[in-house]
């Protein structure tokens, strides 16, 4: 008897527990979920991995964009500042501190330069889409100031001592900046003939210079068979005609009526220092 109410208890009890005669150890087991676990949201919060991979899909993002400086007879790889960059394609990103502030201290190479030459800058992939390029003078009580990039190219201020530049470069995938000083020496000859050209612009002219005038462009100038036209200090006509390489230089100043009638160029005896006159204006 006993017998038989044993059997009758398990004959309702198995039902209860959904438990069948033919189910496999499989079918046993605890369900799982067959829609996969939510991805973490920072890759970072897993021991040992490093930030902007994530774990499930072992993605990582593009390489970030390094750049290369030639600063008179050197080039040296741009320091970075802290940044974030995302692979928008992949749909990762990473965000890096930098260990050390963009500052004269911190960089270690500075290539030497004279006072107004031209700084060339080369970038490992495509260049940046927007670019702010600033410069600071750790040794002078001078503010630092922004400069005009043309292109892929920035002229050292005028004056010597370190500079300290700041490149700002942004891209679809983010806004990086880089850093580097160089140190310069000052170019007495170039200096000598812009303050010369400046003192005998016409105070009218003057207002119409957009740069400091102490980093207008000066070069040795060819003059070809068809000569040049100017006018001399006293508004006569002068004519220039054909010279020897080297024998002349100009110092060229930026105006705001460049697009109607072109800069202001100050033509120079190099031999003598002296200003013949300046180039015609149309």
């Amino acid at each position: 008897m006993k017998k038989l109410m044993l059997l009758g208890a398990l004959a309702v009890l198995l039902p209860l527990q959904g438990c069948r005669g033919d189910a496999s150890p499989d079918e046993l087991s605890p369900r799982r979920s067959s829609s996969p676990p939510p991805p973490l949201s920072v890759a970072s919060a897993l021991p040992g991995v490093s930030p902007g991979v994530s774990p499930a899909s072992g993605k990582t993002p593009e390489v970030v964009p390094h750049l290369e400086v030639t600063a008179g007879t050197e080039t040296v790889t741009a320091q970075m500042g802290s940044y974030c960059w995302t692979d928008r394609k992949k749909g990762v990103g990473q965000c890096a501190d930098a260990a050390v502030e963009p500052t004269m201290a911190n960089v270690k190479r500075k290539p030497r330069v004279n006072a107004g030459d031209i700084v060339t800058l080369a970038w490992s992939g495509a260049p940046p889409d927007e670019m702010r390029v600033t410069v600071s003078f750790p040794d002078e009580d001078r503010p630092a100031e922004a400069l005009e990039a043309a292109g892929s190219t920035i002229r050292i201020p005028a004056g010597e001592g370190d500079r300290l530049f700041v490149i700002t470069a942004t891209w679809p995938g983010g806004t990086v900046p880089y850093y580097f000083g160089v140190s310069a020496s000052a170019d007495e000859e170039a200096d000598a003939l812009r303050k010369i050209a400046w003192e005998a612009m016409p105070e009218g002219d003057r207002a119409s210079v957009v740069d400091d005038w102490r980093e207008a462009d000066v070069s040795a100038s060819e003059v070809g068979e068809g000569g040049w036209s100017a006018v001399d200090g006293d508004g006569k006509l002068v004519r220039i005609a054909e010279a020897e390489p080297g024998s002349l230089i100009t110092v060229t100043f930026r105006t705001t009526q460049d697009g109607m009638l072109g800069p202001m160029v100050a033509v120079f005896d190099r031999s003598k220092r002296e200003l013949i006159g300046w180039l015609l204006r149309y």
